[in-house]
């Protein structure tokens, strides 16, 4: 299981130029929050990055999409579920700077493989969503960007 949590009643407009609204945001993944539950990030950015990700693995390629506010990101390999469907195998991962005399590459702190689908209504959701707070909070900017987000 795989969702986008952004608890809309907590954004706050801090910076317009660019435009970046902050706010609570994180990823539930299989039952688990990443970076944490409550984070608070850039659920534009977040969700801009992951638009990314998914144009990359629709392709055949891995993509990644982040967590701006931390040394987080999320890795989207593509995979087959079960059912022969498109899936992705999707890596959280925390990528502090190694120490000296460590390997770096970041930490995995959850996986699981869903189906691509799956992760593609998770970010129309989450557009959906955020569209919805922009119009009702008169942000023409936000509005305006997240118009042009959709998945084909």
């Amino acid at each position: 299981m795989i969702g986008l949590q952004i608890v809309l009643d907590s954004l706050e407009v801090g910076s317009r130029t660019p435009l970046a609204p902050s706010g609570r945001v994180w990823l539930e993944l299989d039952g688990k929050n990443f970076p944490d539950y409550g984070w608070v990030d850039l659920p534009l950015s977040v969700v801009g990055s992951m638009k990314t990700a998914i144009e990359s693995i629709r392709s055949g390629e891995e993509g990644d999409f982040y967590f701006f506010e931390g040394p987080y990101f999320v890795k989207l390999l593509p995979a087959k579920v079960e059912s022969g469907a498109a899936g992705a195998r999707v890596v959280c991962l925390c990528d502090r700077a190694s120490l000296p005399g460590e390997d770096g590459g970041g930490v995995v702190e959850g996986e699981a493989l869903v189906p691509l689908a799956d992760v593609e209504e998770v970010y129309r959701r989450a557009v959906r969503d955020l569209l919805g707070w922009a119009t009702r909070n008169d942000e023409a900017e936000a509005v305006s960007v997240l118009s042009q987000m959709s998945l084909p």
